[in-house]
């Protein structure tokens, strides 16, 4: 049989059929993913270097001789790998171009792992001041100034939809791309803590056609029924509304609960610890804000406020 290179799983997922960085793929040189453990395969992985790659790439490759025709390996850096597998003692071969790169999914579509590992890089830059983080965690692309603390973006939204001369961030057309570029910015910070992850969304739409009830007098509270406002995910759930014990409505379950955000209005992003608002704890986000959360670490009026 002649081999042909395909992707089996990555990260343990079988619908997933390209690979993504830092997570394992299982790689076949059958067709079909047949499995024969009679077979030696050699594995090579060259990362390639388009002519048009504005940055330097670094040297990656790997070679490796199994027995088996299914092999996991893990890809790095993004970018296109020329993959071969060739039969040992045999001049069949195959030669296959991977393109390695990250997938930005719906929050729902990750796995438990993965979502905690999203949890624990954006708790991460929450928790570890600039110069800390610059020191203590290692940038996949080689720059260790893609770290930034969480108040950086915050004070970034804060300084320039307040610049003097105009808003700097929702201005005409700018809007999308500013928030892009913002949101690329804190993907690289988060990758800094953990090269896997990429960033989420939240499909509000379909939550909306899901649980909402377009009737009813509070529609948000009508969304919560659905997972995302689960102790699994964004919590909130359980205090929605002030209470006696909760007068404030902070976020006291789910992954982000007692969230720290810093004092004031505009927050000032500094190389030490931030400083914690009144009380120290995140409060409720309303279910049309969450993706400020998710992206933004700020919202307006109504959702996670200060005091």
């Amino acid at each position: 049989v002649n081999p042909v290179i395909s992707v089996a799983s990555v990260n343990g997922v079988a619908e997933r059929k390209t690979p993504e960085p830092y997570k394992p793929t299982q790689l076949c040189a059958l067709p079909g993913c047949e499995e024969n453990p009679n077979v030696r395969v050699c594995w090579s992985m060259q990362l390639g270097l388009p002519a048009d790659q504005i940055a330097p790439l670094p040297s990656v490759s790997h070679h490796e001789c199994v027995s088996g025709t299914t092999y996991t390996y893990t890809f790095t850096h993004p970018g296109e790998y020329i993959v071969s597998a060739d039969l040992e003692g045999s001049p069949q071969s195959a030669q296959a171009t991977l393109r390695n790169v990250y997938a930005r999914r719906e929050v729902r579509q990750l796995t438990s792992s993965e979502w905690q590992a999203w949890v624990d890089a954006l708790w991460a830059l929450a928790t570890t001041s600039t110069a800390l983080g610059r020191a203590r965690f290692t940038c996949p692309s080689g720059r260790q100034e893609d770290y930034h603390e969480h108040a950086y973006f915050v004070m970034i939204h804060g300084a320039l939809s307040a610049n003097s001369t105009c808003d700097q961030l929702h201005f005409s057309m700018m809007q999308e791309f500013a928030h892009q570029g913002w949101n690329t910015m804190l993907e690289r910070a988060m990758q800094c803590v953990d090269p896997s992850v990429a960033l989420v969304w939240w499909n509000e739409a379909a939550d909306r056609r899901n649980f909402g009830d377009d009737d009813a007098d509070d529609v948000s509270a009508s969304l919560l029924n659905s997972p995302i406002w689960s102790n699994e995910y964004m919590g909130g759930r359980a205090n929605y509304e002030a209470s006696a014990t909760n007068p404030h409505a902070y976020v006291q379950n789910g992954k982000f609960a007692n969230f720290p955000l810093r004092r004031g209005a505009l927050p000032r992003a500094q190389d030490s610890l931030p400083r914690l608002h009144r009380g120290g704890q995140l409060r409720l986000a309303r279910p049309e804000g969450i993706h400020r959360i998710l992206v933004y670490g700020a919202a307006p009026a109504g959702h996670p406020r200060r005091k």
